[in-house]
């Protein structure tokens, strides 16, 4: 029988003149996370689950506390359920978003007729999770009629004001987040921010965009959505806000190819984390669901039979990259080695930099992913190291007695 088995990736950064430090020191996993609906939609496979967590080096994920099944019937079995999970969360040290969404029925999965009950539910499953998740999410996407009905702002209000409340009551120390929104959907957006703005902590968005970067690469929807939003509402009612993506995919479906996704999440992925209203960003999601739709059931990192999809080897990358950072595409990297080398040469003569080709590489990632300027580095090459650190990137390791000292000395004077 064939068996599934999830490579983990090690990147090995040289490190020339210092020791190396471990995932934990490193700040990208704080960025960056991954849905996993691991108690709805990954419990059969809980050890390879728990392997992916830890293989990949997640530290933040989305996990979705359903209504319907914790105040169903088999209430108890589902609580046990999540109380394995969030063990197993807090166990790796990975830190939780936890959704708390829809009705406690079929009849009325999607809206709330009993705000009381509402609240009553939020505040107990607060209350259980206090010691383990800080951060709370009032529902899913209401703008949409896919799961809120009716999907309006005046009908998520008392949805999100009394949530909140039952949120600070049960702990008043946590972090409350909007439900994620469907798209940058800036009339939505700026009416929850006039009815609800002091109901949540954090506004929180989804990004759908694959299929309009499958019909034109040079597409900018994603670009010119979160940018019209920041600028015509957000900078308008919150301009220090700090927006959490909690949904950004791609599915493999209707001709989009695996790599294809893969392609859309490197390009697409970097430029969002980079803006400077981005707080977080979780992608979505683990694994491939089955709902009968096949857009909904191909979003995942790795099949329903838990096979890798070219997306997982690059996620499993992007956490343990040069100082912790997206890598480049390599033509892009080649531009910065060649100008880093040209600086360098500035110091010691055409063609004549003291360095390995091996140790090249590590002082090019100072460069290009550890913000590192060229005279540091033309230091770090005379002195064996002092002015640059192969994993703390320049703008820490510049506030140092070691940099300070070495920084000053300049033993290119004639």
């Amino acid at each position: 029988m064939r068996k599934y088995i999830i490579l983990a990736v090690v990147l090995i950064i040289a490190c020339v003149f210092w020791p190396s430090q471990s995932r934990a020191e490193l700040s990208k996993g704080e960025t960056v996370g991954m849905n996993m609906h691991w108690a709805l939609d990954a419990f059969d496979a809980n050890g390879k689950t728990e392997a992916f967590l830890r293989n990949t080096g997640t530290k933040w994920v989305r996990e979705h506390f359903d209504t319907k099944s914790l105040q169903g019937d088999n209430k108890a079995g589902w609580l046990a359920r999540y109380d394995y999970v969030v063990s197993r969360y807090q166990a790796n040290d990975i830190r939780v978003v936890g959704m708390l969404a829809y009705g406690p029925n079929e009849n009325t999965e999607f809206q709330v007729d009993d705000i009381g009950a509402w609240k009553r539910h939020v505040k107990e499953i607060v209350s259980r999770y206090k010691n383990s998740i800080k951060v709370w999410q009032i529902w899913n996407e209401p703008d949409s009629p896919d799961y809120l009905w009716h999907n309006s702002p005046q009908e998520y209000r008392p949805i999100l004001k009394s949530g909140y409340e039952a949120v600070k009551e049960a702990d008043p120390d946590a972090t409350v987040l909007s439900a994620g929104i469907s798209y940058p959907n800036e009339g939505f957006i700026e009416t929850m921010y006039q009815l609800n703005g002091d109901t949540f902590d954090h506004l929180a968005l989804h990004l759908y965009y694959c299929r309009n970067y499958n019909a034109d690469r040079n597409n900018t929807d994603l670009e010119d959505g979160l940018n019209n939003l920041y600028e015509n509402v957000i900078k308008k009612y919150r301009p220090d806000e700090k927006i959490w993506i909690t949904e950004m995919g791609c599915s493999t479906e209707g001709g989009i190819t695996t790599d294809l996704a893969n392609e859309y999440l490197q390009k697409k992925v970097p430029y969002v984390v980079d803006l400077p209203y981005i707080d977080k960003v979780f992608l979505y999601t683990y694994r491939d669901r089955v709902t009968g739709n096949s857009y909904e059931d191909n979003f995942g990192f790795v099949t329903r039979a838990l096979e890798p999809k070219p997306a997982f080897w690059w996620y499993n990358s992007i956490l343990k990259g040069p100082y912790n950072q997206f890598r480049l595409f390599p033509a892009q990297e080649q531009v910065q080695a060649e100008e880093l080398r040209s600086g360098l040469e500035s110091y010691f003569g055409p063609g004549a930099i003291p360095i390995s080709d091996k140790n090249w590489n590590t002082v090019v990632n100072s460069y290009i992913y550890g913000g590192y300027p060229i005279p540091a580095i033309a230091r770090a090459i005379r002195f064996g190291g002092k002015t640059v650190h192969p994993t703390i990137p320049w703008e820490q390791w510049k506030e140092t007695d070691t940099y300070k000292t070495w920084i000053e000395i300049n033993p290119f004077a004639s």
